[in-house]
């Protein structure tokens, strides 16, 4: 039996397929990583926190404070996460879209935005496309050979 040599030109490629987070007991606290990421978000944002919650409360239309965005990255607080329906206003405040990115992450996926969406549907649209033409050939080489026509 011969062993495969690694192929240097997608050796890469297939390493960086998204994987699932494992759904066994335990893998899915997330208590720690969402404070991290929230604790990332602020840190990073071009507005202080008192600009963020006030952001955050205009787009929720619901009171958003800075002690609470402090609670959000606290590790320690764990029964003070961000809430899921807060993340798009958090990612709007702080210009970023890390908490969607990481959730979608979890579930063994990548986010495409904007203009890769359409870039990813025309590459799907050129491989129905090559695959069509080859169904095509390999019946009118059938009929060719059939004596039907072609």
């Amino acid at each position: 039996m011969s062993r495969q040599r690694p192929d240097a030109f997608t050796g890469e490629l297939f390493a960086s397929i998204p994987q699932a987070v494992p759904a066994v007991p335990g893998a899915m606290d997330f208590r720690k990583p969402v404070a991290e990421l929230v604790a990332g978000l602020l840190a990073n944002a071009k507005r202080d926190r008192y600009d963020v919650a006030a952001k955050i409360s205009r787009l929720c239309d619901h009171e958003t404070s800075k002690a609470l965005l402090d609670s959000y990255t606290a590790p320690s607080r764990e029964e003070c996460n961000l809430p899921l329906w807060k993340v798009p206003a958090i990612e709007i405040a702080t210009n970023s879209r890390g908490i969607t990115e990481w959730l979608v992450a979890v579930h063994g996926g990548r986010v495409l935005w904007g203009a890769q969406v359409l870039q990813a549907d025309l590459g799907e649209i050129e491989s129905r496309i090559q695959a069509l033409m080859e169904q095509r050939r390999h019946v009118k080489e059938y009929l060719r050979r059939s004596g039907h026509g072609g």
